[in-house]
């Protein structure tokens, strides 16, 4: 089949050697397979569950962690047009990448499972079903039992923004991957707590937008990397799209830009919405936007005061704070980034 070296994509692994084994592997794996890597300084054995691949004599040290890859394996076209099932596992596996490709497009956030490992005959390793935080699936198993364990242990995960392998059934293990776009960033005031904030939250991968009605304020040159518009709040945010990975923080220079603001930002779908000021000016704004038809329990979602409590007091570290809380959010989802920031001794 070729011996031609494959390149790990995608974030790749921080340990170099084990990135190298696991591309080494690339070469020569051609089927859906499960390997455990046990990265310690003495000979090691890498193990596939199926079907068994065994490679040892590897003595270089690496990062003596452990590591599990799952290799998916690429269905080939058809080269016969009476080979029914092997059209049919390429076509599947086409949809379902096509799937994929166009919810991500679409800035939505789902769960991709695949079964890793299974002692099922029903159930084969590497297939995979789409699993929305509503608990509706794209692709079942074939068994209604297993697709509502899976469905619920999925949404779990997405609750929790977790990505873990987990057993399913008995002898059945699959993987959850969380996938969601990336992550976007909107500013509503470019004052002196915007352009750290911007700097970090560009450094931790968000894409960075920034709104103020101050040209001299909302310059390309104070934020760069960004995109940066200077306009009315209330017009520009009535038609920028948000979605449920977008995240925006609130830092105006008054309490009536907060409120125009909150007014075309809550009646979307968010993933995070921060306001920052004073318990008195939060209450006032808050309060405000009730009187105007905004839910109380929408305006409970807001994270006031904004930014983990870490007692910052300058721009960065008030900065740091709102970007370590927007990670938080990202991470482990906003309920439960909400528990914690509430919980005895703050975020760990």
């Amino acid at each position: 089949m070729g011996t031609a070296r494959a390149p790990v994509v995608g974030s790749g692994l921080s340990c170099p050697a084990c990135n190298d084994k696991v591309s080494n592997l690339l070469s020569v794996i051609f089927f859906s397979s499960f390997v455990m890597f046990d990265g310690t300084n003495s000979p090691r054995k890498l193990i596939s569950i199926n079907p068994i691949v065994i490679v040892d004599n590897i003595t270089e040290k690496i990062c003596q962690g452990k590591l599990s890859v799952f290799f998916t394996g690429r269905s080939s076209f058809p080269t016969s047009s009476l080979d029914i099932a092997a059209a049919f596992e390429y076509f599947s596996d086409m949809n379902m990448i096509s799937k994929i490709l166009a919810h991500l497009a679409q800035r939505k956030v789902f769960c991709l499972a695949t079964t890793v490992d299974s002692g099922d005959p029903q159930i084969p390793v590497g297939r995979k079903a789409i699993v929305w935080p509503d608990g509706r699936m794209e692709e079942t198993f074939g068994s209604p039992c297993f697709d509502k364990a899976l469905r619920d242990l999925a949404v779990k995960a997405l609750a929790e923004r977790e990505s873990d392998t987990v057993e399913v059934a008995d002898k059945v293990h699959a993987f959850f991957d969380i996938l969601s776009p990336d992550a976007k960033l909107l500013i509503c005031g470019a004052g002196h707590i915007a352009m750290p904030l911007a700097r970090f939250a560009r450094e931790v991968g968000f894409m960075v937008t920034v709104l103020d009605d101050r040209s001299d304020f909302a310059h390309p040159l104070r934020f760069p990397g960004c995109e940066v518009i200077a306009e009315d709040y209330a017009p520009a945010l009535r038609n920028m799209p948000l979605g449920p990975s977008s995240h925006a923080v609130v830092i105006t220079r008054g309490h009536e830009h907060d409120s125009d603001c909150l007014m075309e930002i809550l009646p979307k779908e968010t993933a995070y919405v921060g306001l920052i000021g004073s318990r008195r000016r939060i209450d006032f704004v808050l309060e405000e936007l009730v009187r105007k038809g905004i839910s109380r329990e929408r305006c409970k979602e807001v994270f006031t005061p904004i930014g983990l409590p870490i007692g910052a007091e300058s721009p960065e570290e008030i900065a740091l704070s709102i970007v370590s809380e927007l990670v938080c959010v990202r991470r482990r989802g906003p309920q439960q980034a909400q528990a914690l920031r509430a919980a005895p001794g703050g975020v760990q």
